[in-house]
C-alpha cells in the first residue's frame, strides 16, 4: 500500500491514524486498494477522499474506459489494488487513469509491467471504485460525493454490498458511471458549485461566492486604486477600502494573481483580526483583471473544505460576466 496516499489522507486532517492502519489491514487482507477499505467503512470517506486529490494533476477526459488489450499486460488484481486502470496508448506511453497522478507507486509499477512509459491521469472517485467492480450502491455513493463530510459523531453508512458469499473475480465496468456521457447527459446529481452557473451579475456570483467559501474568508472589489472589502465570513466588520499602494498581501494577490503564506502584522492586516490571526497560513486570489475583479482570501485548512474547484468556477463565470457587459462597438 502506498506511503503517499496515507501521508496524504493524513494530512487532510479528517482521517486519524488508527482509521487509516485498520484500512490498510483490511485492503491488504481483501487485496483492494486503501480507498475501497476505507469507503467500505463509511461511503461518506469518499467526499473527504475526492476532495484530498481534488487538484492533483491534469484530470482524464470524460471518455475514458478501461482499455482490455492493455488489462491482459498486467497481473491480476493489480489495477483493483492501486484503483489505477489504462485506458489508451498514445505517444509512445500508456495512459492511466488514477487517483492521484503525484503518486509515485503508481507510475512504477504500470511502467515495470508494461515495459514503457505511462502518463497519469486524475480520474473521478466514482468510474475508478466503478471500474475496479466495487460492489458499492452507486446512489448512496453519489450522494455521498455531492454533500458535505459528516458530523465526528455522525453514524456511519456502510456500503451495501451485492453478496455475502465468497465472491469470485469482480467485473470490471466497461463504462464507469460519471464518464462517457452522450448528449452532455451526466449520471451526477447537480453540483453545490453549479449554483454559480445560474449567477446574472457580479453581486449575485459574489453572493453565491460567500455561501460556498469555507469561513474565515474576504471578498475585496477591485478598482484602479482601491480594493473594497465587500463581504466576510463569519464576521461582518470590514472598515475602510484599502489604497492599492498600502502594503499588504491583498493588494499584492489583485496585483500579481495569488498569495499563499502566513498572514502578517501591519496595520491593514489588524484591522481583520477578527477573522485572521498573525502567523495564519492564508491563500488569497484573484478573479478577474489587474483593474477590475475581486480578491478573494482564506484561510487554508485540511478538513476537505478548501476546494479549489469553487474559485476556478467563480472565474469562468466573472470572465462570461464581463463579457456578456462589454459595449459593443
Amino acid at each position: 500500500m502506498s506511503v503517499y496516499l496515507i501521508k496524504r489522507l493524513l494530512a487532510e486532517g479528517t482521517f486519524q491514524a488508527p482509521l487509516l492502519v485498520r484500512a490498510q489491514k483490511r485492503a491488504f487482507e481483501a487485496n483492494t486498494s486503501l480507498v475501497e477499505a476505507l469507503v467500505s467503512v463509511d461511503v461518506r470517506h469518499a467526499y473527504t477522499i475526492a476532495r484530498c486529490f481534488l487538484g492533483d494533476g491534469e484530470k482524464a477526459d470524460t471518455s475514458w474506459r478501461p482499455d482490455p488489450r492493455l488489462l491482459l499486460d498486467l497481473p491480476p488484481g493489480l489495477c483493483e489494488r492501486l484503483l489505477a486502470f489504462p485506458f489508451r496508448e498514445r505517444a509512445g506511453a500508456v495512459e492511466i487513469a488514477t487517483l492521484s497522478p503525484l503518486e509515485r507507486t503508481v507510475s512504477e509499477e504500470f511502467t515495470f509491467h508494461l515495459r514503457r512509459p505511462v502518463a497519469l491521469f486524475r480520474g473521478n472517485l466514482q468510474a475508478l471504485l466503478a471500474a475496479a467492480g466495487t460492489p458499492v450502491d452507486l446512489g448512496v455513493l453519489t450522494h455521498s460525493l455531492s454533500e458535505p463530510p459528516p458530523r465526528v459523531d455522525a453514524s456511519p453508512i456502510p456500503l451495501i454490498r451485492k453478496s455475502n458469499r465468497s465472491p469470485g473475480p469482480r467485473p470490471r465496468t466497461r463504462t464507469s458511471p460519471g464518464i462517457g456521457e452522450e448528449s452532455g447527459v451526466s449520471t451526477y446529481p447537480p453540483s453545490p458549485f453549479d449554483a454559480l452557473e445560474e449567477a446574472q451579475s457580479q453581486a449575485v456570483l459574489i453572493e453565491i461566492l460567500s455561501r460556498l467559501l469555507p469561513e474565515p474568508f474576504i471578498i475585496m472589489d477591485i478598482g484602479d486604486d482601491r480594493l473594497l472589502p465587500r463581504v466576510s465570513g463569519p464576521a461582518a466588520f470590514l472598515g475602510e477600502p484599502i489604497e492599492r499602494w498600502q502594503e499588504s498581501l491583498f493588494c499584492l494577490a489583485a496585483d500579481q494573481g495569488k498569495y499563499t503564506g502566513p498572514y502578517g502584522p501591519g496595520e491593514i492586516h489588524r484591522r481583520f483580526a477578527h477573522l485572521f490571526s498573525a502567523g495564519d497560513l492564508v491563500v488569497a486570489e484573484r478573479i478577474g483583471d489587474l483593474n477590475r475583479g475581486l480578491v478573494v482570501v482564506r484561510k487554508v485548512r485540511f478538513d476537505g473544505s478548501d476546494d479549489a474547484e469553487v474559485l476556478e468556477r467563480a472565474r469562468e463565470v466573472w470572465l462570461r460576466l464581463e463579457e456578456r457587459s462589454a459595449p459593443l462597438h
